[in-house]
């Protein structure tokens, strides 16, 4: 049945020595029988050397040797041997019989343990039909150097055929070793849950619509089959099985809707939530458990187990729908489960009266017909509903992923004459006379549009994803409209399905450039990787520019009757080449792409070997390959005109996600970026601009973060740049699932693009198709925007300089500046106000174009246009169709006025466009606004700045008062006593900018060096997960200060925000300082209060950026061995990270980034910054219970003191506390600071 041998492995076997290996024994066969009672009980364990306890010279080898470790060819130990020697992996194989792995899946489990300072990883491999391999990876993190059961569900890619062997990996410069024993891979039997068990083992088996996912026995161990999944949970009650509240999993920082425990005593258990997906069950079934010490109980069930998501709302959106009025939304309702048990079902959707439902209907990709659909008017709590029931049929439930077992339903939703808060939308599942998954969702009535917008020069695309393109004729065309009535300009579709739909101005796209999965080419086309090893999924891009008729032959049907096919109801506008990274594995290292190489990089050789380049030649490499990926671009394009020849080609490039946008500048070219672009899958986008006709990089983000990489971007290039900006990209994984971009981050986006000379704009709905109609309300309103200034926008000249806007404070404030007292305004708008102008020459016409970047404040504005010619002047805000009146009889503004300035008001989130000119041009006037009423509303605006609690407090030496730390004309609050002085900088995110201890540095934290990124000082409140609240522009964002006391010698202030941008919005901080009078510490308490309706993922993330002063600081962290004491000029590190033992890895980019720099594990609550020079230490103390690690920063100018919390997620209402202390200790060595900290 297969053997095992050495494979370039650097793995322990299980030690066999006397007095050893009778207790590896036991504990194998303990975990042996736990696993096979997760399994049938009738399949077969595949692996015939499960335990590697045969001898060197018996017929099928085994390893017993707890000592040799292979290195290279050359060596052998007990019976395996190394086949060839790699200096990236070390490994050991066992082959698995030839059988059919279609429609199967198995389990893989085994025990192991480690003390490697890298993951250990396990690939099962297949062969596809064309005999090429595919593999299955699963890594193993955080492996302890005790024995712990791992177990897999192993799914078999699409392609598979048939079995092939199992791989064990570490990497070769690894530190320690990692052994396994107990290897059983089996096919997975749902239906055989039976077993018997050990009479040590108290468990009990749950199976769900995914195979069974739970075991917990008296040695707290688990057995699951979703172990990415496992959370800590201490439940409360009699032992038994319970399902846990949704509260109770949101603290967990998952996103399923239930799980099971068992809880025994006071032993805490692991809990496993019931399914694999990421997305919610609706209910659980009722399952009776009978619970025995004699062996596996199975649970009964009434039924089988299902799940429902109603797409946008259980994506993250939170559980309300919005309708736009007279316009409609697309659904999608998900359901999930063993469907093929059902035998007569029907969905029944019940809608408040008001709402109507259009069309349903069922892809014939999802496994499911209409049949028919029943309508009756019913009530529901009093409440007029009408009662759809809706017969469909399964007809073939598919077996690929996403879709397994799984039937979707898309409907449009349309909202008559009412408008407001309607009575919950209620659905649920039916089969005979049983229900399933009932759910329900509010439905909120926006007001409709009443002004229908349109562009004539400005193109709006929207790129409406594949959901749309398989809703019936009637049910498209209806979204179509929508579409078109919100200002969209072209089409963007996937499928020559949406054509026979009739989009009306259609465009098509394509997927990844070197994708050609499934096409019939020969092997040696494929890419080679830097391992020497053939891709099964992307060609050597050398052979697709070069050999004739391949790139054809590459795509097939997937998009060439695209352009070929005569037959359908709409001619071609033009084609999109979307999503075009760079291959991944920085391929391709083919001797054909090495010789290319060599020759466009003037380098001599052709005989360069991969690792040679990407040791010594790595930026030239990254070169060559955008070099190379824009012959690709030119070969496409050429092969498009060559079916085509008049439409247009452009490329969707990159994503450009978090600080992507930092690499998409006209800085591209210098010494190292394109490392940093390639090593991204960045493109040079500047090399399309021969061959492509436009430009559309992914540009997702929040509005601050976008405004300026859209300006880059289009400034880049030189052919026109229509970006792409997302309301939702979703991404997969339990924890943090999805990228949300509210409405007016789109809306706000779209304009930034209209000011920064962009063609147009991409709005890409992700899963969410006009899934929200708060989202098409803010697309139109920056459409019709941008309709009424595009001509002077397009045909002006761009001059940022002859406008000058100044915020206006709300309250002033008197304070001592550098010997001299001034008046101080709050808020500080500086960062928070934008401001692009043009000039028209042919009308004398300007154009103020002022954005409002803060989340929650509504700015009053003075906006000076110096130097007019003499003459009076209109002044229109096209934003609001409103005409600015000097006075209430006299409409026009001289040039002294303008030249003096003129006061308007500039909404929170959101953008103000003044068109001033000559008084002969007139606009569409909506309402007028004299200056007097302006200041009028200023003057009220200005009473109402009376929110904060009074700065004023003292107690002996000890006081808290206004202040300003840096000379600059803001307001901060200052706290001073005989031992130090804090200045805390409340309207610039809340954070220390100052610092000054009695007999130490003027400031022991940084500031000045880095305002734009807003990482100066200490105290920021950042985000480390998700990924998208890293350094949003919101970190800068103002405080309202809500409490100000000094008590027994300790000044306290209380601090408050509300967070409104992206995925984190109504998250609300309460931050306190409680600085001491007596010592130079700080006591710092975070709460997080959710005031959202929907749960809210995250990571805390506390940053303290140092000072410069110092020729230091040398970091300290107490790790295991003693203090490790590290000097980063000497040790060159940029990022380290030391982790608390067992803590997980983030998810995701920022996960490797841990990984690669680990420097060690935490064996202490605290760390330091010591200054050598000045003898003295800044420390943080924590609680390493909820403490993950911490991180050590440093590029020279800029040094920092980090740690990151844990990750959870915050139900509704919910609340959670963190709390640090900052301590500076003067006169001491490193040595003497865990003592001094113990001490006190």
């Amino acid at each position: 049945m297969g053997t095992w041998t050495s494979h370039n492995c650097n793995c322990r076997a299980l030690p066999g020595v006397a007095g050893v290996k009778s207790v590896h024994r036991n504990i194998a066969g303990f975990f042996l029988s736990a696993v096979f009672v997760c399994v049938a009980a009738a399949a077969d364990n595949l692996v015939e050397n499960p335990s590697f306890e045969q001898g060197e010279t018996d017929p099928v080898p085994g390893w017993t040797s707890p000592e040799q470790i292979i290195r290279d060819a050359s060596e052998a130990f007990h019976g395996g041997r190394a086949l060839a020697a790699s200096k990236q992996y070390v490994c050991s194989k066992q082959s698995l019989p030839n059988i059919d792995v279609r429609g199967r899946r198995f389990e893989l489990s085994f025990v192991t343990r480690a003390d490697l300072d890298t993951a250990g990883m396990v690939y099962v491999y297949f062969r596809d039909s064309d005999d090429r391999r595919l593999k299955v990876r699963r890594q193993l993190r955080d492996i302890p150097p005790y024995w712990q059961e791992q177990s897999f569900l192993i799914e078999p890619p699409v392609e598979a055929r048939r079995l092939e062997s199992i791989y064990l990996y570490r990497k070769a410069e690894s530190a320690g070793s990692i052994w396994f024993d107990a290897f059983s891979f089996r096919e997975l039997n749902e239906e055989a849950v039976d077993g018997q068990g050990k009479p040590s083992i108290e468990a009990a088996i749950v199976h769900t619509a995914r195979g069974i996912v739970a075991l917990a026995w008296d040695g707290g161990g688990l057995g699951t089959r979703a172990q990415r999944f496992r959370v800590d949970m201490k439940l409360h009650g009699e032992a038994k099985w319970q399902a846990i509240t949704e509260p109770d999993l949101q603290r967990t920082g998952l996103r399923m809707a239930n799980v099971v425990a068992r809880k025994t005593g006071q032993h805490l258990f692991r809990c496993v939530a019931l399914g694999e997906s990421g997305e919610a069950f609706s209910a659980s079934a009722e399952v009776a458990v009978a619970v025995t010490h004699a062996g596996i109980a199975r649970p009964t069930s009434e039924h089988p187990y299902f799940r429902s998501t109603l797409i946008p709302a259980e994506r993250g959106f939170g559980n309300t729908i919005n309708l736009l009025r007279d316009q409609p939304i697309l659904l999608s309702l998900n359901f999930a489960g063993k469907l093929e048990r059902l035998t007569k079902p029907r969905v029944v959707i019940e809608l408040p009266a008001g709402v109507e439902l259009l069309e349903p209907s069922v892809p014939y990709t999802y496994a499911s017909i209409i049949e028919k659909v029943d309508r009756e008017t019913t009530t529901r709590n009093g409440n007029a509903y009408t009662r759809y029931v809706i017969h469909h049929k399964i007809v073939a439930l598919s077996e690929k992923p996403p879709y397994r077992h799984a039937s979707s339903m898309y409907f449009l939703l349309r909202a008559g004459q009412t408008t407001g808060t309607l009575p919950a939308m209620v659905w649920h599942l039916e089969d005979a006379d049983r229900i399933f998954a009932e759910k329900s969702v509010s439905i909120n009535v926006l007001p409709a549009i009443h002004e229908f917008p349109t562009t004539r020069r400005f193109r709006v695309l929207s790129y409406s994803t594949m959901n749309a393109s398989k809703l019936t004729t009637g049910a498209q065309n209806l979204l179509l409209d929508a579409l078109d009535r919100i200002g969209v300009t072209d089409q963007v579709r996937t499928s020559p399905l949406a054509r026979d739909h009739g989009a009306r101005r259609l465009w098509t796209r394509i997927w990844s450039l070197n994708a050609a999965k499934g096409a019939d080419l020969a092997p040696e086309v494929y890419a080679i990787d830097e391992k020497g090893e053939r891709s099964t999924r992307y060609v050597c891009p050398y052979r697709l520019v070069n050999v004739t008729g391949l790139l054809e032959q590459a795509v097939g049907d997937f998009w060439l009757p695209y352009l070929t096919e005569p037959g359908m109801s709409e001619p071609i506008d033009g084609m999109i080449v979307d999503w075009e990274p760079h291959g991944t594995s920085r391929l391709c290292f083919c001797q054909l792409c090495r010789k290319d190489f060599a020759r466009h990089s003037g380098i001599a050789g052709t005989a360069l070997k991969p690792d040679v380049i990407l040791e010594r030649h790595r930026d030239a490499w990254a070169r060559f390959r955008c070099w190379q990926h824009a012959q690709v671009i030119r070969s496409w394009v050429g092969m498009i005109r060559k079916y085509a020849p008049s439409i247009e080609v452009f490329v969707t490039s990159a994503a450009v996600l978090d600080d992507r946008d930092l690499y998409h500048h006209p800085e591209l070219g210098e010494e190292g970026e394109y490392w940093k672009i390639y090593h991204r899958k960045l493109s040079d986008i500047r090399l399309f601009d021969e061959h492509v006709d436009a430009h559309g990089p992914m540009m997702y983000g929040a509005a601050p973060k976008q405004f300026d990489a859209i300006d880059r971007s289009v400034h880049a290039v030189k052919k026109p740049l229509i970006p792409v900006v997302a309301s939702y990209y979703y991404e997969g994984g339990a924890a943090f699932p999805a990228r949300i971009y509210p409405p007016k981050d789109v809306a706000l986006n779209m304009l930034s693009a209209a000011t920064a000379g962009a063609a147009g704009c991409g709005i890409y709905w992700g899963s969410a198709v006009l899934s929200d109609g708060t989202y098409a309300s803010e697309v139109a309103r920056a459409v019709a925007v941008i309709a009424r200034v595009e001509d002077l926008l397009i045909d002006g000249k761009r001059c940022d300089g002859r406008a000058t806007v100044t915020g206006l404070p709300q309250r002033t404030e008197t304070v001592e500046i550098d010997g001299e007292a001034r008046e101080v305004g709050v808020p500080d708008w500086e960062g928070l106000l934008r401001v692009r102008c043009f000039y028209h020459s042919a009308s004398e016409t300007h154009v103020v174009a002022i954005f409002n970047f803060s989340p929650d404040l509504e700015a009053f504005v003075k906006v000076s246009i110096p130097f007019l010619p003499v003459g009076t002047y209109t002044v229109y805000d096209a934003s609001t169709q409103t005409a600015l009146l000097s006075g209430a009889d006299r409409p026009g503004f001289t040039r002294a006025e303008l030249d003096n300035g003129l006061i308007t008001r500039a909404p929170a989130y959101n953008a103000t466009f003044l068109v001033v000119s000559p008084a002969t041009r007139s606009f569409p006037v909506r309402d007028r606004l004299s200056q007097t009423e302006v200041i009028s509303l200023y003057d009220e605006y200005c009473k109402s700045a009376d929110g904060e609690a009074a700065v004023s407090a003292d107690d002996g030496d000890l006081s808290i008062g206004w202040g300003n730390a840096d000379s600059s004309n803001l307001l901060d609050i200052m706290v001073s006593s005989s031992t130090h002085k804090v200045w805390i900088r409340h309207q610039r995110g809340g954070k220390i900018i100052r610092w000054a201890p009695e007999n130490g540095m003027d400031n022991l934290l940084s500031y000045g060096q880095d305002q734009a990124a807003g990482s100066e000082g200490g105290g920021i409140d950042l985000f480390w997960a998700p990924a998208t609240a890293h350094w949003t522009g919101e970190e800068n964002a103002p405080y309202q200060i809500v409490a100000s006391e000094v008590a027994d010698s300790v000044a306290a202030i209380t601090l408050r925000r509300t967070l409104k941008i992206g995925d984190l919005a109504g998250l609300t901080i309460d931050k306190t300082y409680r600085i001491a009078g007596n010592e130079p510490t700080i006591n710092v308490s975070v709460i997080f209060t959710n005031n959202g309706d929907r749960p809210v993922p995250f990571a805390y993330w506390v940053h303290y950026a140092l000072s410069t002063e110092s020729t230091g600081p040398q970091y300290l962290v107490p790790v295991a061995e003693g203090l490790r004491e590290i000097v980063p000029d000497q040790a060159g590190f940029k990022h380290t990270f030391f982790r608390r033992p067992g803590a997980a890895y983030t998810a995701g980019k920022m996960g490797k980034l841990e990984k690669d720099n680990r420097r060690g594990e935490l064996a202490g609550n605290w760390t330091a910054a010591y200054f050598p020079d000045y003898n003295s230490a800044l420390t943080g103390q924590f609680d390493t219970s909820r403490v993950n690690q911490v991180y050590l920063y440093d590029v020279g100018t800029l040094r920092t003191l980090e740690w990151m919390y844990d990750g959870i997620a915050l139900g509704p209402g919910e609340t959670r506390t963190v709390g640090y202390e900052l301590r500076h200790l003067a006169d001491i060595q490193p040595g003497e600071i865990a003592e001094r900290l113990q001490r006190r």
